[in-house]
């Protein structure tokens, strides 16, 4: 098993370095490749969708560029990971495990929800200083963003339907319940589903939750006016307890759904 080492050249076209000499590679290729060596890489998104290692800090390929004298291109670049590897392999992270929801437009709603908020946020601190009731063009442009996330929200919510529905059997969630559960790794048990949710391990495994984007949502849903929640085992002034309920019945929703596609 050797190591190869990638850069993106275009689109779907990697440089690829083997310690023996260069080669140009399709994006289709890679599973391949995979299959038989330890491949490595600089680009996350690559790394995430064919279970590469890559690099977590891209600044040291400037360090040791400018350090060997080397200037950039797609060769010296593969060459550069090729290296830094064989150096110290600690310098290369694991690929992530598969969310449990893999979808990007979860996320971007989430992401378009934060901007809407920072952006009625700075109107309203324009308004008071400038005592003016509104401000040309500004207001326009929020009612373009709401009504692109509520579309949003109406085409997540046709998708996933299936786990939602599931859901609303105990609470009154909608699209931003997808958005979380696009943000939580999918683990192979509850146990561990629950430690990474904050609910297992104690003080740090709580404090260490806290800190992630997932967290974050999973507060957004539960503050929100319409949230409502009627599990038997869960006390609606508990928001705590109210949140573990919705990770179980996140996560069992979602494993149901893999059972069904054949996914499980």
């Amino acid at each position: 098993m050797k190591v190869i080492a990638l850069d993106r050249v275009t689109k779907n076209k990697y440089v690829a370095y083997d310690g023996r000499g260069f080669f140009i590679v399709e994006e289709s290729e890679i599973p391949r490749l995979v299959s038989n060596n330890v491949v490595v890489t600089d680009d996350v998104e690559l790394a995430k969708r064919f279970n590469l290692r890559y690099l977590s800090d891209s600044t040291l390929q400037k360090v040791y560029r400018m350090r060997m004298g080397l200037r950039k291109s797609h060769r010296n670049d593969a060459l550069i990971i090729y290296k830094l590897f064989l150096g110290n392999p600690k310098l290369f992270h694991e690929p992530p495990p598969p969310r449990l929801i893999e979808d990007e437009l979860p996320r971007e709603l989430w992401r378009l929800s934060r901007k809407r908020q920072k952006l009625k946020d700075l109107l309203t601190s324009l308004r008071v200083s400038l005592g003016v009731q509104e401000i040309p063009g500004a207001e326009e442009i929020l009612k373009l963003l709401c009504r692109h996330i509520d579309r949003l929200r109406r085409r997540i919510e046709r998708r996933y339907d299936h786990i939602l529905s599931h859901l609303r059997q105990h609470f009154n969630v909608g699209a931003m319940a997808i958005s979380y559960a696009s943000y939580l790794p999918r683990l192979p048990t509850l146990r561990r589903h629950l430690g990474y949710c904050g609910h297992r391990g104690g003080r740090k495994a709580k404090e260490k939750a806290r800190k992630t984007t997932a967290w974050k949502i999973a507060m957004n849903i539960l503050h929100s006016p319409g949230f409502r929640c009627r599990h038997p085992k869960c006390s609606h002034a508990n928001i705590i307890q109210c949140k573990k309920r919705l990770d179980i019945e996140l996560y069992l929703a979602c494993q149901h759904y893999y059972e069904e596609v054949g996914m499980g």
